[in-house]
């Protein structure tokens, strides 16, 4: 009996050792990442990007990258020199088809090849330019097609930026350029040429400013807004601007026959053909006398319809003369006097007086009048102040 209980003991010993030999193997395995199990994180591909050196031999061009990265970071320098370019296509899908989610350029490229992101499609929602960049150059289709981009900050250097370098930008909700950028801006949050007023390309949060003459090609497309209010200074717009948009509505801020002046290419509503467009009635002028802009609220009749058609063609500039309760001038353009009627005036009112004058009213006076409008908000030593600083005025009548 006591042979055999010394044998269990012996063999009791075995088995915790060999249990405990195979905690410590398995503990290893995990701590190595042999088990493959979901606390495991895959590595980040390496960026393994491919260079050429210009024609000059002065600086480094990105011509691709042969890695998997999803976050290109490109350096200033390689091998000694800096990196002055991105090469045409170099993060094109069509070369790199796996995902680039980011790309951070360096100050030191001056030019981003045509092409050089082009049809990104999902994937690049991110371009981090520096803002001591020394970027120049924006290639033709630079991010055409890159739908997920969500802003673009450019510097004050970019000086030259080509077609369709932004189309089909559908996500961008901010564009901002440098203030000290003297070709472009981002008046209302568009991409503007200054020189020639053209909107380049718009976010889903722009607002058209009255500087824009022209709308370039697919300016808006794919864009997610709803609605694209247009300023009556828009005089051209270009194919394809609201073709795969969320657009459903226009709203022309003139009348229907300035629409139908505006020059508008063959195709500037591909896609949505039967989209609707709001023309504004026009409800107000506006009189320059020195500094001051008065809004006036206009009246409806016949001599008002006049005086629009005559305004639509450029303001009308006269000399007013000022007495006791008003001043006024022949605008030398007979209006009629078909409304005329006997009235009383008050502060603030524009009255047409035999056809061609036009008074404006800061106390009363009665007389047979044409009412043009009223000016709001002034009292009437306030208007005799601004209307009549001297005995003779010049006076500008306006629709802007």
């Amino acid at each position: 009996m006591i042979k055999k209980k010394r044998l269990n003991m012996k063999k009791n010993r075995l088995l915790i050792l060999l249990i405990s030999l195979l905690c410590c193997l398995v503990f290893v395995f995990s701590a190595c990442g042999g088990d493959g199990g979901e606390n495991n994180e895959e590595p980040e591909p390496t960026v393994t990007l491919t260079y050429e050196l210009n024609t000059t031999k002065t600086g480094y061009i990105v011509t691709g990258d042969s890695g998997q990265s999803t976050a290109i970071v490109i350096p200033a320098e390689h091998e000694g020199l800096p990196v002055v370019e991105i090469a045409d296509s170099a993060f094109a899908y069509s070369k790199h088809n796996s995902d680039i989610i980011s790309v951070t350029i360096p100050d030191t490229v001056t030019t981003i090849g045509k092409n050089a992101f082009y049809s990104r499609q999902s994937d690049l929602t991110t371009v981090n330019i520096g803002e001591n960049s020394e970027l120049k150059t924006i290639g033709n289709n630079a991010f055409s097609g890159c739908r997920a981009l969500k802003s673009i900050w450019l510097p004050d250097s970019v000086t030259s930026i080509g077609d369709s370098a932004f189309n089909n930008c559908g996500s961008l909700n901010i564009i901002t350029v440098a203030s000290g950028n003297t070709v472009y801006s981002s008046e209302g949050n568009n991409l503007i040429e200054i020189e020639t007023h053209t909107l380049i390309r718009g976010s889903n949060s722009s607002v058209i400013p009255s500087t824009v003459t022209t709308i370039a090609q697919a300016a808006f497309r794919r864009a997610t807004l709803t609605t694209l209010t247009i300023p009556v200074s828009v005089t051209s717009i270009g194919n394809y601007i609201i073709q795969d948009s969320a657009v459903t509505s226009i709203i022309y801020e003139g009348t229907a026959e300035q629409w139908e002046a505006v020059e508008k290419t063959k195709y500037w509503n591909m896609g949505k053909t039967d989209i609707e467009v709001t023309c504004s009635e026009i409800t107000e002028m506006y009189i320059y006398v020195g500094y001051n802009r008065l809004a006036v609220t206009l009246a409806e009749n016949s001599a008002v319809d006049a005086l629009i058609e005559i305004l639509k063609q450029g303001d009308i500039t006269y000399t007013s003369h000022a007495n006791d309760f008003e001043i006024y001038g022949d605008i030398r353009h007979n209006l009629g006097t078909d409304n005329n009627a006997q009235m009383t005036s008050e502060p603030g009112d524009v009255l047409l007086y035999i056809g061609s004058n036009i008074c404006i009213f800061f106390d009363n006076n009665s007389w047979s009048y044409t009412r043009i409008g009223k000016i709001e908000g002034y009292t009437a030593s306030q208007l005799k102040s601004i209307l009549a600083p001297s005995s003779i005025v010049q006076v500008t009548i306006s629709l802007k």
